[in-house]
């Protein structure tokens, strides 16, 4: 966590308007990183393999802890159903719904 903290706080020092970066594991320590730097925090895709409905639920944690969006990649495009995955984004980033309910949009 430090590190990722350290460097999210080196990319607003180089001039950076927006970091991204990976979850930390924990709320509690997603929340420093965010708490350390006057900039954007988006979330970075994660790790492939991973149920998307796990990624919806590190969404949500992640934004109720200071957390200003996400940046993802592979987890989108990649997928068979990127644009029933967009959509869960969509909800929870904008809309407010729960992770457990935007998951219903994958199915």
């Amino acid at each position: 966590t430090n590190g990722i903290a350290h460097a999210a706080r080196v990319a607003w020092e180089l001039g950076c308007h927006v970091a991204k970066v990976p979850w930390t594991g924990s709320a509690e320590t997603f929340s420093e990183v965010c708490s350390g730097v006057p900039i954007p925090v988006l979330i970075a895709g994660g790790p492939q393999g991973m149920p998307f409905s796990q990624t919806l639920e590190i969404v949500e944690e992640a934004l109720s802890v200071g957390g200003a969006g996400v940046c993802m990649g592979r987890q989108i495009f990649s997928a068979t159903d990127s644009v029933a995955r967009i959509n869960a984004l969509r909800a929870v980033i904008h809309e407010g719904v729960s992770a457990n309910e935007a998951a219903s949009y994958l199915r």
